[in-house]
């Protein structure tokens, strides 16, 4: 933290993970926050954005992120804020296998089988969370 006083912007990140048969897959909530400090004294001025990725390997899709954030003080400016995130990972099941991701992990962790029009086979699990950052 700088000393002094002025604003600066801090981002948090927060995983989601999925995890059996020893693999994992992380999705990875990004928010990024305005802070005021004056010496010692901090408070978030606003959420400047948030962002959702899947950061493990293969050629995976977000599909319907939805990112919400509140003050749990109930305005701006706050020292605490309450993140909320959900999303669909997807994936053509070829992919999946080629990346690593068995059979034995994708139906561990719940993933769902759906055909497209074009007989291509994907696979999709809903995925969400809620963290707070606080200062």
């Amino acid at each position: 933290m700088p000393y002094g006083s002025g604003n600066y912007v801090q981002q948090y990140f927060h995983n989601i993970y999925l995890s059996a048969h020893g693999k994992t897959l992380t999705l990875r909530l990004s928010v990024n926050v305005n802070i005021y400090y004056y010496n010692s004294f901090r408070q978030i001025n606003q959420v400047l954005g948030t962002a959702l990725a899947i950061t493990s390997n293969g050629n995976w899709v977000v599909e319907s992120p939805v990112t919400s954030y509140v003050s749990t003080t109930g305005q701006f400016p706050t020292t605490s804020v309450r993140v909320n995130a959900s999303a669909t990972a997807a994936i053509r099941y070829g992919d999946a296998l080629t990346a690593s991701y068995t059979y034995a992990f994708l139906s561990a962790v719940g993933f769902n089988v759906s055909t497209s029009t074009t007989t291509t086979t994907y696979i999709r699990r809903f995925m969400s969370s809620s963290y707070t950052i606080s200062l």
